[in-house]
């Protein structure tokens, strides 16, 4: 049998290039900053259109292009932040925090929508006392949106007949429809659905009943940009953000009408309505860190499965930057 030959020295060149390569995939990930356009994802509905005007406009954000890209529910956001896909990423408080809580090197750099929240039903309601002995159809359970909805229900001694969790809005709507007298929990824009469809709607604001009793409005879709995103451009990206909300809130129907135009998945009408209520409003991260932290306070008692410990300094972008990993 003939044996192979290179022997060691074959062996010592194919470990060197091995190391070569490993050398060349570890650059790659720690300059993942370098790349010539800037990745932006965003969720749709309000935080979406919170940030339509800037999508429509495109205007000129420092001097590196980006792309903006639109996904629908949170599993593209959180696989997105798992793998550092993107290099800002609009999400749930809870879920960048979990993931940054994990290690992703990404930190919390503004609020863009707070307190979307909302029960409706198509008979009274216009106290939480009034769900007493009702059924009662929410959504998230274990998530933050069910447990604000079960500490209002504590906090004001009330027990519902029955709590369920639908598998979508638009089947707590087919519930409301049989039986008028449910409650449901629902957000924007599928409360301004639920609005076009019945005649007679009773809606009670969580949000501001939320407001009221912890002293801190709710936290909702964040800002989250990677530690390797040049500060010059975060810092235009967030002031012209910031002007996108503002008009989404000053000119709803010119809003509505540029995101029916980039094929938002939602009627002209309804984002127009959904506007005026979807809680828009950037507020940098360090501004709103009282209310951030007071919030996720109030998940950790609540449950530990959402996130197990309070984010500390690096969390908050502005505070203090690091190195990726």
């Amino acid at each position: 049998m003939t044996k192979p030959t290179g022997g060691p020295r074959m062996r010592k060149i194919f470990i060197v290039l091995l190391s070569f390569w490993l050398f060349l995939s570890l650059m790659g990930c720690s300059f993942r900053g370098t790349r010539e356009r800037v990745l932006i994802l965003v969720p749709d509905g309000l935080p979406a259109l919170a940030q339509t005007h800037l999508e429509y406009t495109r205007p000129v954000i420092g001097n590196t292009p980006y792309d903006i890209e639109r996904v629908s529910g949170p599993a593209p956001l959180i696989a997105a932040m798992a793998s550092r896909s993107h290099d800002i990423i609009i999400a749930p408080l809870t879920v960048g925090a979990r993931l940054i809580e994990g290690g992703s090197p990404y930190q919390c750099a503004a609020i863009i929508t707070w307190g979307n929240l909302f029960l409706i039903s198509g008979t009274s309601l216009t106290h939480l006392e009034e769900i007493e002995g009702r059924d009662l159809i929410g959504f998230g359970a274990g998530a933050p949106s069910g447990i604000v909805l079960d500490v209002l229900l504590r906090n004001h001694s009330v027990t519902p007949s029955s709590l369920t969790y639908a598998t979508s809005f638009q089947a707590a709507l087919v519930e409301l429809v049989l039986r008028p007298d449910k409650v449901i929990l629902t957000a924007e824009p599928v409360l301004s659905a639920a609005m076009e469809h019945f005649e007679s709607l009773y809606v009670l604001d969580l949000n501001a009943l939320w407001h009221d009793e912890a002293e801190y409005p709710i936290p909702q879709a964040c800002v989250f940009v990677s530690t390797s995103v040049e500060t010059a451009f975060v810092e235009s990206y967030l002031e012209t953000l910031a002007d996108s909300a503002l008009l989404a809130l000053n000119d709803p129907a010119r809003v509505a009408l540029q995101a029916e135009t980039l094929g938002y998945p939602f009627s002209r009408s309804r984002m127009m309505d959904a506007l005026p209520r979807g809680g828009i409003n950037l507020v940098r991260a360090l501004e709103a860190r009282e209310a951030i932290e007071a919030f996720l306070q109030t998940i950790l008692r609540e449950s530990d499965a959402v996130i197990e410990t309070l984010p500390d300094d690096h969390f908050y972008y502005g505070i203090s930057d690091y190195d990726t990993p």
